[in-house]
This record gives structure tokens, C-alpha cells and sequence, in this order.
């Protein structure tokens, strides 16, 4: 396997960046947008909000979730509606925009849920929300900009619950992830360290730094990371796939081809058609 082939194979994996364009809604104007719609809308380097949007293009929602949505916004903005109720509309909005690909809206309302019932696991679903809406972002100087405004947003959400014992690990994994591919990678690093040492078998964590092993081109600690992940769930196909991908890139192609066989097995459809390939090419013509 070429070098540029793992690169994008991995950073499939571990990139919690994918860069393609955030659309916008189209639910009627007179709806009115939540508080957090407002509050989330403006353009980060200054100047209104019009002039922001430009940068994105529209996302259509069907007649059935535009009247959907619009039912729901007017619940939601209705004063005298009970807290639960608001809260179930909430979520459907998020629920709905994101069906649609309008990620940047489905993260305003899966906020606005954490605003109105702000416990651990809404601040992670909120935090989760708006990475991935930073990561539709397009690379030009608005999308860049709202990029690091929506990833602040994350972090005060990721930080937030990292103060709650249950969800503190999951949280300081998902804040790593919001520091790995930014202009401080090595925070990010820490952070997964630092769960390690609490939590010596903390799955996600050692996948994390495994992938990230991978990526620095450090073939031989990959290994050992993917390695005690299959010690510990040797069920985990994605471990053994990336493992294989180590083994090999390490230049142990026997050992690749061996890892690689069981998952042709494997009921993960992408993961068993790379691993056929990958087999194809290594007992085949070779590297």
C-alpha cells in the first residue's frame, strides 16, 4: 500500500475535520430564529450577518420537515410552552437539520437543549454538535474563521462535562480531538495521555493515539498501540484493520497478511473490502 493511501485511509479514521460545505435552512423567516440561532449567528471576525452567510449555500428541507420545523420553532418560542415540551422540540430540530446536512443549525439546537437542561451529557452532545459542524466548513477566510468559533464552542461544552466523574474521560478525548488538528496539536496529545494514565485501558484513548502514531509515520508504537487494543477487545475489527495498516507501512508484510485474513470476515463492509484489497495487492504483486 502507497503512502498516499494510508495517509487517506487513516486520516479517514482519526480526521474529525471532513471539509466539505455547511448548508443553510430554509425554514420561513417569519418563524423567527431561537435565542440560540441569534446568539450563534453572527460572523466571528465582526460585521452582520448576511454578509456571513454568504459563504454558505442553501440546504432545502422537503415541505413535510419545513412545516415540521416551523411547528416546532414556534413551540419552541412560545413563552408559556412547559420546559419538556420545548426540550423535545429542540431535539427534533437538531434531529432534523442534520438529517438534512444543515449541521450548523442542527449544532444551534442541540444547544439550545443544552441551554435549557445543562447537564453532562447535553454539554457532550452540544460539544459534539458544533465540532462537527466546524468540520463542514469550506477553507476560505469565513469558513476558517466560524471553523475556531464553532470549535470554542465545543471545548466550553467538552469542558464543561469533564467536570461530571461519568462523562469526564469521554469528554477529555473529545476535546483532544478538537486540538489535534489545530494550531496546538501537542494539547490535544496530553490530553489523551493524561486518560491513559487514568485509565491504562481506556479503549478510545489508545485507539486515538494509535491513529495519531500513524500519522506522525511512528509504525513501531502504532503497533503496540493497536496491538493491547486487540488484547482487549479482540473483536474490534477497526483495531486489527489498523494494525495491519502498521505492520505493513513498519515493513512486516507477513505479519500484515495474517492480521489482514480474519477480516474477511468481518461484518464491517468498508473494512472487509479495504482488507480484500490490501490482501489482493500483498499476495499479489506485492508492495
Amino acid at each position: 500500500m502507497s503512502k498516499s493511501q494510508l495517509t487517506v485511509l487513516v486520516s479517514a479514521v482519526v480526521l474529525v475535520l471532513v471539509l466539505f460545505m455547511l448548508p443553510q435552512s430554509v425554514v420561513k423567516k417569519d418563524s423567527g430564529p431561537s435565542p440560540a440561532e441569534e446568539s450563534s449567528h453572527a460572523d466571528p471576525r465582526g460585521g452582520n450577518t448576511e454578509a456571513a452567510e454568504e459563504s454558505f449555500p442553501a440546504a432545502v428541507l422537503s415541505k413535510t420537515d419545513s412545516a415540521k420545523a416551523n411547528e416546532s420553532v414556534k413551540v419552541f418560542s412560545d413563552a408559556a410552552s412547559p420546559k419538556e415540551k420545548r426540550l423535545v422540540k429542540a431535539d427534533s430540530l437538531s434531529v432534523l437539520y442534520r438529517r438534512a446536512g444543515n449541521y450548523r443549525n442542527a449544532a444551534r439546537w442541540r444547544d439550545s437543549v443544552y441551554s435549557i437542561s445543562p447537564d453532562s451529557r447535553n454539554a457532550v452532545k452540544a460539544g459534539e454538535a458544533w465540532f462537527e459542524a466546524a468540520a463542514q466548513l469550506p477553507n476560505d477566510e469565513k469558513g476558517i474563521a466560524f471553523r475556531k468559533a464553532f470549535t470554542g464552542k465545543a471545548r466550553e461544552r467538552f469542558t464543561k462535562a469533564m467536570s461530571d466523574p461519568a462523562f469526564k474521560s469521554d469528554a477529555k478525548i473529545k476535546l483532544a480531538l478538537t486540538w489535534v488538528d489545530s494550531e496546538d496539536p501537542m494539547k490535544g496529545i496530553s490530553l489523551l495521555r493524561e486518560v491513559i494514565t487514568e485509565e491504562p485501558e481506556n479503549k478510545s484513548a489508545i485507539l486515538q493515539l494509535g491513529l495519531l502514531s500513524m500519522r506522525s509515520g511512528q509504525f513501531d508504537k502504532a503497533e503496540a498501540r493497536f496491538k493491547k487494543l486487540l488484547e482487549l477487545d479482540p473483536a474490534n475489527d477497526e483495531a486489527r484493520w489498523q494494525l495491519a495498516l502498521s505492520l505493513n507501512q513498519g515493513g512486516k508484510r507477513a505479519e500484515a497478511i495474517a492480521t489482514l485474513k480474519p477480516l474477511l470476515k468481518s461484518r464491517n463492509d468498508e473494512i472487509k473490502s479495504s482488507a480484500e484489497s490490501m490482501l489482493k495487492e500483498l499476495e499479489g504483486t506485492g508492495r
